[in-house]
């Protein structure tokens, strides 16, 4: 997969692979998740995985997700700190590649939720999921990406 470097629009390779401890990212440099309790709590369930360059191995964004009630849900979602607001951010759609990623896992359910990946959004975030990456309401609370599921793959897994 590749990511946008902002500067000179350059793609440059990527990888989303499981955290390791030495990687995870901290409050102290800017992240806004505790990443370190939430790894500590997770259970068998939980998958955490970071977005790195791979020339660098700098995490450029993380996701948590768990397999609950027969489908993924994407729990928890962030990009670095010097992704975020544009007269600082350095790589774009970090967070398309972690949520095509997401539905891509999605794709190896043998149940009425292949390709499903549900997630609880924050109510700002709401429209921006669904002009964005074309998101669709679900039940309980939650949305869902399933319609759009292909897209994001082609667009952001896929992508040359």
């Amino acid at each position: 997969m590749k990511i946008q470097v902002l500067r000179d629009s350059k793609l440059v390779q990527a990888e989303i692979a499981p955290i390791n401890k030495r990687e995870i990212p901290l409050i102290k440099d800017g992240w806004t998740f505790n990443w370190r309790k939430i790894a500590k709590e997770a259970d068998a369930n939980e998958q955490i995985y970071a977005l790195k360059i791979e020339e660098t191995g700098t995490v450029e964004g993380v996701l948590h997700l768990i397999y609950r009630d027969g489908m993924y849900e994407m729990e928890h979602l962030e990009i670095a700190p010097h992704n975020i607001g544009s007269s600082q951010k350095k790589y774009q759609d970090v967070a398309g590649c972690l949520i095509a990623f997401g539905c891509y896992r999605s794709l190896s359910l043998n149940n009425e939720f292949r390709g499903v990946l549900a997630f609880i959004p924050k109510a700002e975030l709401e429209d921006w999921y669904i002009q964005k990456y074309g998101a669709e309401p679900g039940i309980h609370g939650r949305m869902i990406f399933l319609n759009a599921t292909p897209n994001l793959i082609s667009k952001y897994i896929y992508r040359d």
